[in-house]
């Protein structure tokens, strides 16, 4: 069995993460404190990036729990990640699109709309909002993150196709040869 097929360490029965993590989490802790005791800016640049470095072990061990199924062990881990870097778009990005795979639209949409507050032009984050919105036939705010995106990137053919499709079922024909129209340039 190969080191990619082995399951992670699960949880414990406190619901804490694997004892890695706590190594770590311990670690993280000590250089804060020692940080807030006055050691200078040198001590809070190293205590952030060690909380950086912790929200991306986490990050990358949600990634692993994710691939077993384990989702509900990968949201904790996720959870984790951002309590150490809240605001990881990488992260959040990864959170709101493991909440749609567990059929959780609502709760990625919360994420998502977060990571557009931190960076209106995440590209990303814009495609999945406006996609959501399409399902939903929320046609003016699908229409709005898909102008948002084509705006930023007028050859973005996943936008521009969902963009074409999401006007002609709406009856907005005149504005389908406008979209196509501006993206050739």
């Amino acid at each position: 069995m190969g080191l990619s097929q082995i399951p992670p360490p699960c949880f414990t029965e406190a619901g804490d993460c694997c004892p890695y993590i706590a190594i770590h989490k311990t670690d993280t802790f000590f250089y804060l404190s020692q940080a807030q005791r006055g050691l200078g800016e040198t001590s809070q640049k190293f205590v952030d990036s060690a909380k950086r470095a912790l929200s991306k072990t986490c990050a990358e061990l949600a990634l692993r729990y994710a691939s077993f199924h384990d989702l509900e062990t990968s949201l904790k881990l996720y959870d984790e990640a951002l309590m150490h870097d809240k605001n990881s778009l990488t992260i959040m990005s990864q959170v709101a699109d493991l909440k749609l795979n567990v059929g959780d639209a609502a709760g990625a949409e919360i994420v998502l709309q977060q990571i557009t507050r931190l960076d209106a032009e995440h590209e990303t984050a814009n495609l999945m909002l406006a996609e959501l919105m399409f399902l939903r036939d929320d046609v003016d705010g699908a229409v709005f993150h898909f102008r948002e995106l084509l705006t930023k990137n007028p050859k973005h053919t996943t936008a521009l196709a969902q963009l074409a499709k999401l006007l002609h079922r709406a009856g907005r024909l005149e504005e389908v040869s406008i979209v196509f129209t501006n993206s050739q340039g």
